[in-house]
Protein backbone atom coordinates (compact mmCIF):
# COMPACT_ATOMS: atom_id res chain seq x y z
CA UNK A 1 0.00 0.00 0.00
CA UNK A 2 1.44 3.36 -0.86
CA UNK A 3 1.18 6.78 0.49
CA UNK A 4 -2.57 7.59 -1.14
CA UNK A 5 -4.25 4.63 0.01
CA UNK A 6 -2.93 5.53 3.78
CA UNK A 7 -5.43 8.76 3.43
CA UNK A 8 -7.60 7.36 0.53
CA UNK A 9 -10.95 8.14 3.28
CA UNK A 10 -9.25 11.80 2.72
CA UNK A 11 -9.06 12.01 -0.69
CA UNK A 12 -12.53 10.08 -1.76
CA UNK A 13 -13.61 13.33 0.99
CA UNK A 14 -12.19 15.45 -1.59
CA UNK A 15 -13.25 14.20 -4.95
CA UNK A 16 -17.23 14.10 -3.61
CA UNK A 17 -16.80 17.68 -2.30
CA UNK A 18 -15.29 18.51 -5.83
CA UNK A 19 -18.10 16.56 -7.74
CA UNK A 20 -21.34 17.85 -5.42
CA UNK A 21 -19.58 21.44 -5.96
CA UNK A 22 -19.11 21.51 -9.87
CA UNK A 23 -21.67 18.55 -11.09
CA UNK A 24 -18.76 16.43 -12.65
CA UNK A 25 -17.03 13.06 -11.81
CA UNK A 26 -13.79 12.91 -10.10
CA UNK A 27 -11.12 10.66 -9.93
CA UNK A 28 -7.77 9.97 -9.08
CA UNK A 29 -4.73 7.37 -9.53
CA UNK A 30 -1.73 6.58 -7.74
CA UNK A 31 1.62 6.11 -8.95
CA UNK A 32 0.77 2.35 -9.24
CA UNK A 33 -1.71 3.31 -11.80
CA UNK A 34 -4.40 2.13 -9.12
CA UNK A 35 -7.54 3.91 -8.44
CA UNK A 36 -7.61 5.27 -5.17
CA UNK A 37 -10.76 7.49 -5.20
CA UNK A 38 -13.84 7.96 -7.47
CA UNK A 39 -17.11 9.31 -7.77
CA UNK A 40 -20.10 8.34 -10.08
CA UNK A 41 -19.68 5.39 -12.18
CA UNK A 42 -15.35 5.71 -10.55
CA UNK A 43 -16.53 4.93 -7.56
CA UNK A 44 -16.98 0.96 -8.17
CA UNK A 45 -13.66 1.31 -9.58
CA UNK A 46 -11.49 1.89 -6.91
CA UNK A 47 -8.90 -0.15 -5.98
CA UNK A 48 -8.38 -1.29 -10.19
CA UNK A 49 -5.96 -0.57 -12.49
CA UNK A 50 -6.20 2.43 -15.58
CA UNK A 51 -5.54 0.88 -19.19
CA UNK A 52 -1.84 0.41 -20.04
CA UNK A 53 -1.03 3.67 -21.41
CA UNK A 54 -3.76 5.95 -20.46
CA UNK A 55 -3.98 9.53 -20.19
CA UNK A 56 -3.37 9.20 -16.59
CA UNK A 57 0.00 7.38 -17.01
CA UNK A 58 1.27 10.02 -19.72
CA UNK A 59 0.73 12.92 -17.16
CA UNK A 60 2.91 11.09 -14.37
CA UNK A 61 5.39 10.26 -16.84
CA UNK A 62 5.87 14.03 -18.34
CA UNK A 63 4.16 16.07 -15.10
CA UNK A 64 2.41 18.12 -17.07
CA UNK A 65 -1.46 18.61 -17.02
CA UNK A 66 -3.39 17.23 -19.92
CA UNK A 67 -6.58 18.64 -21.60
CA UNK A 68 -8.79 16.05 -23.35
CA UNK A 69 -11.14 17.69 -26.05
CA UNK A 70 -11.89 14.94 -28.45
CA UNK A 71 -11.30 11.25 -26.60
CA UNK A 72 -10.47 8.39 -28.82
CA UNK A 73 -9.32 10.77 -31.42
CA UNK A 74 -6.89 13.10 -29.24
CA UNK A 75 -2.97 12.12 -30.33
CA UNK A 76 -2.53 11.24 -25.87
CA UNK A 77 -5.55 8.61 -26.37
CA UNK A 78 -3.86 6.87 -29.41
CA UNK A 79 -1.76 4.69 -27.37
CA UNK A 80 -4.43 3.68 -24.64
CA UNK A 81 -5.75 0.04 -25.14
CA UNK A 82 -8.76 0.61 -24.32
CA UNK A 83 -9.99 3.53 -26.33
CA UNK A 84 -12.11 1.92 -28.54
CA UNK A 85 -14.63 1.39 -25.46
CA UNK A 86 -14.11 4.62 -23.95
CA UNK A 87 -17.24 6.79 -23.28
CA UNK A 88 -15.65 9.70 -22.49
CA UNK A 89 -16.34 12.99 -23.50
CA UNK A 90 -13.37 14.80 -22.34
CA UNK A 91 -11.06 15.17 -19.81
CA UNK A 92 -8.87 17.38 -17.40
CA UNK A 93 -5.82 15.70 -15.25
CA UNK A 94 -3.02 17.16 -13.48
CA UNK A 95 -0.08 15.13 -11.75
CA UNK A 96 0.06 15.37 -7.82
CA UNK A 97 3.74 16.56 -6.90
CA UNK A 98 4.96 15.28 -3.56
CA UNK A 99 8.43 16.51 -2.83
CA UNK A 100 9.04 17.27 -6.85
CA UNK A 101 7.81 13.85 -7.29
CA UNK A 102 4.62 12.71 -9.28
CA UNK A 103 3.11 10.40 -7.30
CA UNK A 104 -0.52 10.42 -8.65
CA UNK A 105 -2.66 12.00 -10.72
CA UNK A 106 -6.34 13.74 -10.35
CA UNK A 107 -8.61 14.19 -13.14
CA UNK A 108 -12.40 15.81 -14.00
CA UNK A 109 -13.73 13.49 -16.46
CA UNK A 110 -16.87 14.39 -18.61
CA UNK A 111 -19.56 12.26 -19.18
CA UNK A 112 -22.07 13.82 -21.29
CA UNK A 113 -22.28 16.52 -23.91
CA UNK A 114 -23.79 18.73 -21.05
CA UNK A 115 -20.64 18.39 -18.96
CA UNK A 116 -18.55 18.60 -21.90
CA UNK A 117 -20.13 21.82 -22.60
CA UNK A 118 -19.55 22.99 -18.93
CA UNK A 119 -15.41 22.27 -19.30
CA UNK A 120 -15.31 24.41 -22.51
CA UNK A 121 -17.02 27.01 -21.11
CA UNK A 122 -14.62 26.54 -17.86
CA UNK A 123 -11.59 25.34 -18.78
CA UNK A 124 -9.12 27.64 -17.20
CA UNK A 125 -11.13 28.05 -14.03
CA UNK A 126 -11.21 23.99 -13.85
CA UNK A 127 -7.10 23.79 -14.81
CA UNK A 128 -6.16 26.47 -11.66
CA UNK A 129 -9.04 24.30 -9.71
CA UNK A 130 -7.74 21.02 -9.80
CA UNK A 131 -3.94 22.07 -9.56
CA UNK A 132 -5.17 23.37 -6.42
CA UNK A 133 -6.41 20.34 -5.39
CA UNK A 134 -3.73 18.47 -6.64
CA UNK A 135 -1.73 20.56 -4.38
CA UNK A 136 -4.35 20.15 -1.32
CA UNK A 137 -3.69 16.69 -1.70
CA UNK A 138 -0.18 16.72 -2.04
CA UNK A 139 -0.19 18.36 1.27
CA UNK A 140 -2.31 15.61 3.41
CA UNK A 141 0.43 13.08 1.68
CA UNK A 142 3.26 15.33 3.11
CA UNK A 143 1.25 15.35 6.34
CA UNK A 144 0.68 11.93 6.51
CA UNK A 145 4.53 11.22 6.08
CA UNK A 146 5.29 14.02 9.18
CA UNK A 147 2.84 12.06 11.13
CA UNK A 148 4.45 8.58 9.90
CA UNK A 149 7.51 9.57 10.46
CA UNK A 150 6.65 10.97 14.01
CA UNK A 151 4.86 7.91 14.98
CA UNK A 152 7.62 6.05 13.50
CA UNK A 153 10.15 7.50 15.84
CA UNK A 154 7.87 7.56 18.43
CA UNK A 155 7.99 4.28 18.47
CA UNK A 156 11.69 3.87 18.17
CA UNK A 157 11.85 5.77 21.34
CA UNK A 158 9.19 3.84 23.21
CA UNK A 159 11.02 0.47 21.85
CA UNK A 160 14.52 1.72 23.04
CA UNK A 161 13.01 2.86 26.41
CA UNK A 162 11.25 -0.43 26.58
CA UNK A 163 14.52 -2.67 26.21
CA UNK A 164 16.19 -0.32 28.43
CA UNK A 165 17.23 -2.31 31.88
CA UNK A 166 16.88 0.93 33.66
CA UNK A 167 13.24 1.80 35.16
CA UNK A 168 12.34 4.95 33.26
CA UNK A 169 9.52 6.86 34.81
CA UNK A 170 8.78 10.79 33.63
CA UNK A 171 6.46 12.91 35.64
CA UNK A 172 4.73 16.26 34.80
CA UNK A 173 5.06 19.48 36.36
CA UNK A 174 3.31 18.55 39.07
CA UNK A 175 5.08 15.85 40.24
CA UNK A 176 2.37 13.20 38.56
CA UNK A 177 3.44 9.73 37.26
CA UNK A 178 2.83 10.42 33.50
CA UNK A 179 4.70 7.15 31.95
CA UNK A 180 7.14 4.59 33.17
CA UNK A 181 8.61 1.54 31.49
CA UNK A 182 8.71 -2.01 31.89
CA UNK A 183 11.77 -2.31 33.71
CA UNK A 184 10.31 0.69 36.19
CA UNK A 185 7.25 -1.66 36.77
CA UNK A 186 9.64 -4.66 37.59
CA UNK A 187 11.86 -2.81 39.88
CA UNK A 188 8.64 -0.97 41.73
CA UNK A 189 7.05 -4.73 41.52
CA UNK A 190 3.93 -3.44 39.42
CA UNK A 191 1.43 -6.17 38.51
CA UNK A 192 -0.81 -6.00 35.47
CA UNK A 193 -3.62 -4.60 37.28
CA UNK A 194 -2.01 -2.09 38.75
CA UNK A 195 -1.17 1.10 37.45
CA UNK A 196 0.94 4.41 39.28
CA UNK A 197 -0.36 6.72 36.02
CA UNK A 198 -1.35 10.27 37.81
CA UNK A 199 -0.02 9.13 41.26
CA UNK A 200 2.40 11.44 42.66
CA UNK A 201 5.75 9.91 42.50
CA UNK A 202 6.83 10.91 46.06
CA UNK A 203 3.60 8.70 47.05
CA UNK A 204 5.48 5.66 45.33
CA UNK A 205 9.05 7.11 46.11
CA UNK A 206 9.10 9.45 49.19
CA UNK A 207 12.70 10.22 49.12
CA UNK A 208 12.96 10.73 45.38
CA UNK A 209 14.08 14.84 46.03
CA UNK A 210 11.68 16.36 43.74
CA UNK A 211 12.95 19.89 44.83
CA UNK A 212 15.66 19.61 43.10
CA UNK A 213 14.08 19.10 39.91
CA UNK A 214 11.29 21.67 40.11
CA UNK A 215 12.71 24.57 42.40
CA UNK A 216 16.49 24.49 41.34
CA UNK A 217 16.29 22.55 37.87
CA UNK A 218 19.29 20.90 38.66
CA UNK A 219 18.26 17.65 38.28
CA UNK A 220 20.44 14.95 40.90
CA UNK A 221 22.90 11.74 40.32
CA UNK A 222 22.90 8.27 41.83
CA UNK A 223 20.61 8.82 44.93
CA UNK A 224 19.82 6.12 47.11
CA UNK A 225 16.13 5.21 47.66
CA UNK A 226 14.27 2.55 49.32
CA UNK A 227 10.41 1.33 48.03
CA UNK A 228 8.65 -0.67 49.58
CA UNK A 229 5.94 -3.02 49.42
CA UNK A 230 3.40 -5.73 51.73
CA UNK A 231 6.72 -7.81 51.64
CA UNK A 232 9.92 -6.22 51.48
CA UNK A 233 12.30 -2.82 51.28
CA UNK A 234 13.72 -2.86 48.05
CA UNK A 235 17.06 -0.78 47.66
CA UNK A 236 17.73 1.58 44.11
CA UNK A 237 19.33 3.87 42.82
CA UNK A 238 17.80 6.96 41.16
CA UNK A 239 18.79 10.44 39.08
CA UNK A 240 16.68 12.58 37.70
CA UNK A 241 17.15 15.30 35.33
CA UNK A 242 14.47 17.81 34.33
CA UNK A 243 12.53 18.65 31.14
CA UNK A 244 13.07 22.47 30.26
CA UNK A 245 11.46 24.55 27.75
CA UNK A 246 11.65 28.52 27.44
CA UNK A 247 13.40 28.37 31.09
CA UNK A 248 10.58 26.53 32.59
CA UNK A 249 10.10 23.59 33.95
CA UNK A 250 8.09 20.77 32.18
CA UNK A 251 8.50 17.65 34.18
CA UNK A 252 11.15 15.40 34.01
CA UNK A 253 12.54 12.25 33.60
CA UNK A 254 13.57 9.58 36.38
CA UNK A 255 15.82 6.40 36.15
CA UNK A 256 16.11 3.35 38.62
CA UNK A 257 18.41 0.91 38.74
CA UNK A 258 18.93 -2.08 41.30
CA UNK A 259 21.31 -1.33 43.63
CA UNK A 260 22.24 -4.79 44.80
CA UNK A 261 22.00 -5.66 40.89
CA UNK A 262 24.52 -2.26 40.04
CA UNK A 263 26.49 -3.55 43.18
CA UNK A 264 27.14 -7.00 41.54
CA UNK A 265 28.05 -5.84 38.35
CA UNK A 266 30.17 -3.13 39.93
CA UNK A 267 31.99 -6.11 42.10
CA UNK A 268 32.67 -8.65 39.30
CA UNK A 269 34.21 -5.67 37.49
CA UNK A 270 36.76 -4.26 40.22
CA UNK A 271 37.38 -8.10 40.77
CA UNK A 272 37.58 -9.33 37.15
CA UNK A 273 39.83 -12.48 37.72
CA UNK A 274 43.62 -12.56 36.74
CA UNK A 275 43.59 -14.91 33.41
CA UNK A 276 45.81 -18.08 34.67
CA UNK A 277 46.34 -20.86 32.23
CA UNK A 278 48.02 -24.20 33.44
CA UNK A 279 50.63 -23.36 31.12
CA UNK A 280 51.78 -21.06 32.56
CA UNK A 281 52.00 -22.72 35.82
CA UNK A 282 55.90 -23.77 35.67
CA UNK A 283 56.95 -27.01 36.71
CA UNK A 284 58.48 -29.90 35.39
CA UNK A 285 58.59 -32.16 38.09
CA UNK A 286 56.08 -35.35 37.83
CA UNK A 287 54.30 -34.88 40.94
CA UNK A 288 53.58 -31.45 40.13
CA UNK A 289 52.76 -32.64 36.38
CA UNK A 290 50.15 -34.56 37.82
CA UNK A 291 48.61 -32.32 39.95
CA UNK A 292 48.38 -29.81 37.32
CA UNK A 293 46.66 -32.68 35.03
CA UNK A 294 44.24 -33.69 37.99
CA UNK A 295 43.52 -29.64 38.47
CA UNK A 296 43.09 -29.35 34.50
CA UNK A 297 40.57 -32.27 34.16
CA UNK A 298 38.57 -30.99 37.20
CA UNK A 299 38.10 -27.81 35.83
CA UNK A 300 35.11 -29.11 33.21
CA UNK A 301 33.60 -30.34 36.12
CA UNK A 302 31.24 -28.36 39.13
CA UNK A 303 32.48 -30.85 42.01
CA UNK A 304 34.06 -29.31 44.89
CA UNK A 305 37.40 -29.58 45.28
CA UNK A 306 40.44 -29.09 48.04
CA UNK A 307 43.66 -28.18 47.19
CA UNK A 308 46.20 -29.62 49.62
CA UNK A 309 49.12 -28.07 50.02
CA UNK A 310 51.85 -25.81 52.51
CA UNK A 311 52.00 -22.51 52.34
CA UNK A 312 53.33 -20.72 49.33
CA UNK A 313 53.22 -23.64 47.11
CA UNK A 314 50.33 -21.91 44.74
CA UNK A 315 47.14 -22.94 45.98
CA UNK A 316 45.62 -19.75 44.74
CA UNK A 317 46.86 -20.10 41.61
CA UNK A 318 45.69 -23.33 40.86
CA UNK A 319 42.64 -22.33 41.92
CA UNK A 320 42.37 -19.16 39.47
CA UNK A 321 43.85 -21.60 36.52
CA UNK A 322 40.95 -24.46 37.06
CA UNK A 323 38.59 -20.88 37.30
CA UNK A 324 39.79 -19.88 34.18
CA UNK A 325 39.80 -22.93 32.11
CA UNK A 326 35.85 -24.04 33.51
CA UNK A 327 32.51 -22.82 32.06
CA UNK A 328 32.20 -20.12 34.77
CA UNK A 329 35.07 -18.25 33.27
CA UNK A 330 33.14 -14.96 32.32
CA UNK A 331 31.68 -14.82 36.02
CA UNK A 332 33.62 -13.48 39.19
CA UNK A 333 36.24 -15.33 41.15
CA UNK A 334 36.23 -14.76 44.66
CA UNK A 335 38.86 -15.22 46.75
CA UNK A 336 38.60 -15.71 50.98
CA UNK A 337 41.28 -15.84 53.13
CA UNK A 338 39.22 -17.56 56.25
CA UNK A 339 42.22 -17.11 58.57
CA UNK A 340 42.47 -13.03 57.58
CA UNK A 341 39.00 -12.01 58.63
CA UNK A 342 37.78 -12.39 62.08
CA UNK A 343 35.49 -14.23 62.94
CA UNK A 344 32.75 -11.54 63.55
CA UNK A 345 32.91 -10.47 60.25
CA UNK A 346 33.45 -13.58 58.14
CA UNK A 347 30.00 -14.63 58.31
CA UNK A 348 28.56 -11.26 56.62
CA UNK A 349 31.42 -11.36 53.94
CA UNK A 350 30.20 -14.91 53.06
CA UNK A 351 26.76 -14.67 53.84
CA UNK A 352 25.94 -11.55 53.58
CA UNK A 353 23.48 -9.33 55.88
CA UNK A 354 20.00 -8.35 55.91
CA UNK A 355 18.91 -4.55 56.74
CA UNK A 356 18.45 -4.47 61.09
CA UNK A 357 20.82 -8.07 61.41
CA UNK A 358 22.66 -6.41 64.32
CA UNK A 359 23.35 -2.59 65.14
CA UNK A 360 24.82 -0.75 62.40
CA UNK A 361 24.01 -2.75 59.52
CA UNK A 362 23.86 -0.60 56.11
CA UNK A 363 20.38 0.08 55.35
CA UNK A 364 18.78 -2.45 52.70
CA UNK A 365 21.25 -5.02 54.28
CA UNK A 366 24.68 -6.40 52.52
CA UNK A 367 25.74 -8.77 49.56
CA UNK A 368 27.59 -11.09 50.73
CA UNK A 369 30.55 -13.14 48.38
CA UNK A 370 28.39 -16.05 47.18
CA UNK A 371 25.61 -13.88 45.91
CA UNK A 372 28.39 -11.48 44.06
CA UNK A 373 29.81 -14.69 42.48
CA UNK A 374 26.15 -16.41 41.80
CA UNK A 375 27.76 -18.02 38.76
CA UNK A 376 31.17 -18.20 38.92
CA UNK A 377 33.82 -19.75 41.72
CA UNK A 378 34.73 -19.03 45.45
CA UNK A 379 38.08 -19.79 46.96
CA UNK A 380 38.02 -20.37 50.43
CA UNK A 381 42.00 -20.19 51.40
CA UNK A 382 42.86 -21.78 55.01
CA UNK A 383 39.30 -23.52 54.95
CA UNK A 384 41.24 -25.02 58.22
CA UNK A 385 40.74 -22.05 59.94
CA UNK A 386 36.45 -21.54 59.63
CA UNK A 387 34.98 -21.64 62.61
CA UNK A 388 33.12 -24.25 63.63
CA UNK A 389 29.12 -22.58 63.11
CA UNK A 390 30.27 -20.57 59.78
CA UNK A 391 31.11 -24.68 58.95
CA UNK A 392 27.40 -25.69 59.35
CA UNK A 393 26.25 -22.80 56.59
CA UNK A 394 29.07 -23.63 54.42
CA UNK A 395 27.71 -27.40 54.89
CA UNK A 396 24.33 -26.30 54.12
CA UNK A 397 25.11 -24.54 50.55
CA UNK A 398 27.49 -27.17 49.38
CA UNK A 399 24.38 -29.24 50.35
CA UNK A 400 21.30 -27.24 48.72
CA UNK A 401 23.18 -24.55 47.14
CA UNK A 402 21.42 -22.00 49.14
CA UNK A 403 22.51 -19.57 51.53
CA UNK A 404 21.19 -17.70 54.42
CA UNK A 405 21.76 -14.13 55.27
CA UNK A 406 22.61 -12.96 58.43
CA UNK A 407 19.23 -12.14 60.20
CA UNK A 408 17.98 -13.56 57.04
CA UNK A 409 14.83 -15.88 57.30
CA UNK A 410 14.61 -17.06 53.58
CA UNK A 411 17.64 -19.30 52.34
CA UNK A 412 18.27 -18.41 48.86
CA UNK A 413 19.09 -20.19 46.23
CA UNK A 414 23.36 -19.41 44.18
CA UNK A 415 24.86 -21.05 41.55
CA UNK A 416 28.39 -21.01 42.76
CA UNK A 417 31.05 -23.53 42.66
CA UNK A 418 33.42 -23.60 45.60
CA UNK A 419 37.09 -24.46 45.41
CA UNK A 420 38.95 -25.14 49.16
CA UNK A 421 42.24 -24.74 50.17
CA UNK A 422 44.18 -25.70 53.45
CA UNK A 423 48.05 -26.38 54.74
CA UNK A 424 46.45 -27.98 57.96
CA UNK A 425 45.85 -32.10 58.50
CA UNK A 426 42.14 -31.49 58.26
CA UNK A 427 41.74 -35.21 59.27
CA UNK A 428 43.53 -34.65 62.22
CA UNK A 429 41.20 -31.16 63.33
CA UNK A 430 38.24 -34.08 62.56
CA UNK A 431 39.67 -36.18 65.79
CA UNK A 432 40.01 -32.92 67.88
CA UNK A 433 36.97 -31.44 67.48
CA UNK A 434 37.96 -28.99 65.41
CA UNK A 435 36.42 -29.19 61.78
CA UNK A 436 33.25 -31.14 60.92
CA UNK A 437 33.84 -34.67 59.00
CA UNK A 438 30.35 -34.28 57.04
CA UNK A 439 32.17 -30.35 55.64
CA UNK A 440 35.33 -32.50 54.79
CA UNK A 441 33.91 -34.89 52.41
CA UNK A 442 31.84 -32.65 50.79
CA UNK A 443 34.88 -30.48 50.19
CA UNK A 444 37.50 -33.75 49.30
CA UNK A 445 35.15 -34.66 46.34
CA UNK A 446 38.67 -33.98 44.41
CA UNK A 447 41.50 -33.52 46.33
CA UNK A 448 44.53 -32.12 44.71
CA UNK A 449 48.05 -31.72 46.51
CA UNK A 450 50.75 -29.55 45.66
CA UNK A 451 53.89 -30.68 46.22
CA UNK A 452 56.21 -29.16 48.33
CA UNK A 453 59.11 -27.36 46.45
CA UNK A 454 61.78 -29.57 48.33
CA UNK A 455 60.18 -32.22 46.23
CA UNK A 456 60.65 -30.71 43.27
CA UNK A 457 64.33 -29.80 42.87
CA UNK A 458 64.18 -29.99 39.25
CA UNK A 459 61.83 -27.23 39.28
CA UNK A 460 63.91 -24.27 41.33
CA UNK A 461 66.41 -23.21 38.55
CA UNK A 462 63.12 -22.88 36.08
CA UNK A 463 61.41 -20.84 38.94
CA UNK A 464 64.66 -18.85 39.44
CA UNK A 465 64.56 -17.83 35.23
CA UNK A 466 61.42 -16.88 35.31
CA UNK A 467 61.40 -14.81 38.40
CA UNK A 468 64.93 -13.21 37.81
CA UNK A 469 62.92 -12.19 34.12
CA UNK A 470 59.91 -10.53 35.97
CA UNK A 471 61.93 -8.55 38.23
CA UNK A 472 64.83 -7.49 36.02
CA UNK A 473 61.77 -5.72 34.09
CA UNK A 474 59.89 -4.40 37.15
CA UNK A 475 63.08 -2.86 38.67
CA UNK A 476 64.63 -1.87 35.46
CA UNK A 477 67.53 -4.19 35.64
CA UNK A 478 70.08 -6.38 33.26
CA UNK A 479 71.15 -9.07 35.70
CA UNK A 480 71.61 -12.73 33.19
CA UNK A 481 71.52 -15.40 35.75
CA UNK A 482 72.96 -16.84 38.60
CA UNK A 483 76.49 -17.80 39.87
CA UNK A 484 77.16 -21.46 40.29
CA UNK A 485 77.85 -20.87 44.13
CA UNK A 486 74.81 -19.27 44.31
CA UNK A 487 72.76 -22.11 41.99
CA UNK A 488 74.13 -24.99 44.02
CA UNK A 489 73.14 -22.95 47.46
CA UNK A 490 70.15 -23.02 46.14
CA UNK A 491 69.43 -25.96 44.89
CA UNK A 492 70.78 -27.16 48.97
CA UNK A 493 67.84 -25.04 50.75
CA UNK A 494 65.01 -26.51 51.78
CA UNK A 495 62.61 -23.74 50.89
CA UNK A 496 60.18 -23.81 54.19
CA UNK A 497 58.28 -20.55 52.19
CA UNK A 498 58.14 -22.47 49.20
CA UNK A 499 57.38 -20.77 45.70
CA UNK A 500 56.66 -17.54 47.80
CA UNK A 501 59.95 -17.34 49.93
CA UNK A 502 61.66 -18.50 46.42
CA UNK A 503 60.07 -15.33 44.36
CA UNK A 504 60.87 -12.94 47.30
CA UNK A 505 64.93 -14.18 47.47
CA UNK A 506 65.11 -13.29 43.95
CA UNK A 507 63.50 -9.75 44.29
CA UNK A 508 65.29 -9.49 47.14
CA UNK A 509 68.96 -9.96 45.04
CA UNK A 510 68.03 -8.33 42.45
CA UNK A 511 67.20 -4.90 44.44
CA UNK A 512 71.13 -5.70 46.03
CA UNK A 513 73.07 -6.69 42.99
CA UNK A 514 75.27 -5.06 41.15
CA UNK A 515 76.81 -7.15 38.80
CA UNK A 516 75.57 -9.06 35.68
CA UNK A 517 75.08 -12.10 38.05
CA UNK A 518 73.33 -13.04 40.78
CA UNK A 519 76.21 -13.24 43.54
CA UNK A 520 76.03 -14.60 47.23
CA UNK A 521 76.52 -11.33 48.48
CA UNK A 522 73.14 -10.22 47.14
CA UNK A 523 71.42 -13.36 48.80
CA UNK A 524 69.07 -13.22 52.02
CA UNK A 525 70.96 -13.59 55.11
CA UNK A 526 68.98 -16.63 56.03
CA UNK A 527 70.19 -18.14 52.21
CA UNK A 528 73.57 -16.99 52.96
CA UNK A 529 74.03 -18.84 55.82
CA UNK A 530 71.05 -21.83 55.60
CA UNK A 531 73.46 -23.40 59.39
CA UNK A 532 73.06 -20.03 61.65
CA UNK A 533 70.00 -19.86 63.49
CA UNK A 534 68.64 -16.11 62.54
CA UNK A 535 68.07 -14.47 65.88
CA UNK A 536 64.40 -14.88 67.89
CA UNK A 537 61.80 -12.34 65.85
CA UNK A 538 58.91 -10.89 67.97
CA UNK A 539 56.56 -12.98 66.28
CA UNK A 540 58.60 -16.35 67.70
CA UNK A 541 59.15 -14.44 71.27
CA UNK A 542 55.12 -13.68 71.69
CA UNK A 543 54.47 -17.04 70.26
CA UNK A 544 56.84 -18.42 72.93
CA UNK A 545 54.65 -16.78 76.01
CA UNK A 546 51.26 -17.38 74.06
CA UNK A 547 52.50 -21.01 74.57
CA UNK A 548 52.98 -21.17 78.24
CA UNK A 549 49.19 -18.88 78.44
CA UNK A 550 48.13 -21.70 77.21
CA UNK A 551 49.86 -24.36 79.25
CA UNK A 552 48.70 -22.76 82.37
CA UNK A 553 45.48 -22.39 81.68
CA UNK A 554 44.95 -25.90 80.45
CA UNK A 555 46.71 -27.71 83.58
CA UNK A 556 45.03 -25.16 85.95
CA UNK A 557 41.75 -25.99 84.95
CA UNK A 558 41.94 -29.58 83.36
CA UNK A 559 41.38 -31.82 80.01
CA UNK A 560 38.04 -32.43 78.30
CA UNK A 561 35.65 -29.86 76.79
CA UNK A 562 34.54 -28.28 80.52
CA UNK A 563 38.31 -27.55 80.81
CA UNK A 564 38.86 -26.40 77.30
CA UNK A 565 35.62 -24.32 77.60
CA UNK A 566 36.73 -22.65 81.35
CA UNK A 567 40.51 -22.07 79.92
CA UNK A 568 38.88 -19.73 76.59
CA UNK A 569 37.15 -18.11 78.66
CA UNK A 570 40.17 -17.15 80.53
CA UNK A 571 41.98 -16.37 77.93
CA UNK A 572 39.46 -14.45 76.39
CA UNK A 573 39.13 -15.95 73.27
CA UNK A 574 36.57 -18.78 71.95
CA UNK A 575 36.60 -22.81 72.20
CA UNK A 576 37.30 -22.72 68.45
CA UNK A 577 40.20 -20.20 68.87
CA UNK A 578 41.74 -21.82 71.48
CA UNK A 579 41.74 -24.98 69.34
CA UNK A 580 43.44 -23.75 66.32
CA UNK A 581 46.05 -21.47 68.40
CA UNK A 582 46.94 -25.09 70.13
CA UNK A 583 47.04 -26.80 66.65
CA UNK A 584 49.15 -23.47 65.33
CA UNK A 585 51.76 -23.42 68.32
CA UNK A 586 55.48 -24.54 68.06
CA UNK A 587 55.20 -26.37 70.95
CA UNK A 588 53.50 -29.42 71.99
CA UNK A 589 50.41 -28.65 74.33
CA UNK A 590 49.28 -31.71 76.69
Amino acid sequence: MGAFFEIQDTIQRITEAIASVIGIDVTVIDENLERVAGTGEYKPLVGKRVPKDSVFEQCLRNYNPFIIDQPRVDTACLPCESKEICSEYGMICTPILVDGRAMGVIGLVALSGDQKAQFDKKREDYVTFLNKMASLISAKINEQKIFNDLLFANRQIETTIETLSEGILTIDDSGKIRFLNRAAKDLLKIDGNESLIGKHVRSVLPEISVSDLFETGAGYNNQEVFFSNSKRTFHLLSSGTPMISDDKVLGAVITLKDFHSLYRSLINIARRPEVVRFDEIIGHEETFLTAKDQAKMAAGSDSSILILGESGTGKELFARAIHSESSRRRNSFMAINCSAIPEQLLESELFGYEEGAFTGARKGGKFGIFEVADGGTIFLDEIGDMPLHLQAKLLRFLQEKKILKLGGHKPKEVDTRLIASTNKNLEEMIQKGLFRSDLYYRLNVIPIKIPPLRERKKDILLLLEFFLKKYNHLLHKQIEGFAKEVQEILLRYDWPGNVRELENSVEYAVNFETTSLVTKSSLTPRLKEPGVPAKTSLREKLQHLECEEIQRALQQFGPGVGGMEQAAQYLGVSRATLYRKILDLPKKVP
